[in-house]
């Protein structure tokens, strides 16, 4: 058997038998095949054949960073059904630009002819800072296109411990009644509730937790958690002592329509605020 040496010539191998290069020949040639098929079958099922799921042909409106990070988790997820066709953004700067690949196709007032020259199935509202007016003409207009519209996380979403992430959703009331933020008079009410016995009724309910979270920044001198539901009280109170650990807490176990209990509560701490939250939000089921 000769093989090739640095030199360029070829020089018999000694003490291999022809049976083993033969035996070698086949087993590289089985080995490369199975890499083949391995490395081919990996690349398909990353690459799976978006026909698998039910893919709608996609506008997203809002351009900015809530429809960019939209766009990629819909391009990186096909389970996602979404086919981006393009943007709407309604900033001159950004009209044709392409933005990860997506270009910007116009602004809000060429929706209706790009729904019916591209065949749009659905289109996704990325713009979690709209106010509410914004919102209810986008959804009504959109709606009378008799396509599917979806929206993103509000912009609350982007505050506190908790980073935005996109994702899909339909359209609800709160988007729609989006109200314009209040500036409120900090130090108005840090001379209303520092140094003061403070009772929050509700306490342990969404509204009243909220509040009870609000008014230990300005160092009251008590804050009376007061509502009827115990494992709601024990959690606020348990993140208020954590969050707050030198503000003094006390916890009255108190249904608002017991006149009684609400006197041995007041008697006790003879509040200076009270914060009325205890109340029922949902109206249409309770009556």
């Amino acid at each position: 058997m000769l093989i090739a040496t640095g030199l360029g010539l070829l020089q018999p191998l000694p003490g291999i038998g022809h049976d083993v290069w033969i035996f070698a020949g086949l087993l590289t040639t089985v080995l490369w095949g199975f890499l083949r098929a391995l490395v081919r079958g990996v690349h398909d099922f990353r690459t799976h054949d978006n026909h698998h799921y039910d893919t709608k042909l996609t506008l997203v409106v809002g351009a900015g960073r809530a429809g960019v990070l939209m766009v990629d988790e819909m391009q990186r997820h096909p389970e996602l059904g979404s086919q981006v066709v393009g943007f709407i953004d309604d900033d001159f700067a950004k009209q044709g630009v392409l933005i990860h690949g997506v270009p910007v196709l116009g602004t809000h007032e060429l929706i209706p002819r790009l729904v019916r020259e591209r065949g749009i199935e659905r289109i996704v509202l990325a713009i979690p800072s709209a106010p509410g007016p914004v919102m209810r003409q986008l959804s009504d207009d959109i709606l009378d296109l008799g396509v599917e519209i979806k929206t993103v996380p509000g912009l609350f979403n982007l505050l506190g411990d908790h980073s935005w992430r996109p994702e899909l959703r339909n359209v609800s009331i709160e988007d729609l009644l989006r109200r314009e933020p209040v500036s409120l008079d900090q130090e108005g009410l840090r001379g209303a509730l520092e140094d003061r016995v403070v009772l929050i009724t509700g306490a342990g309910g969404s509204i009243g937790s909220e509040l009870a979270r609000q008014v230990c920044r300005f160092r009251p001198s008590r804050v009376v958690l007061l509502g009827r539901g115990e494992n709601s009280l024990w959690t606020i109170e348990r993140e208020l002592r954590h969050t707050y650990p030198n503000q003094p807490l006390s916890l009255e176990l108190c249904d608002v329509r017991s006149r009684r209990r609400l006197e041995q509560a007041f008697n006790q701490w003879k509040p200076t605020v009270v914060l009325h939250a205890a109340a029922h939000k949902h109206v249409l089921f309770l009556e």
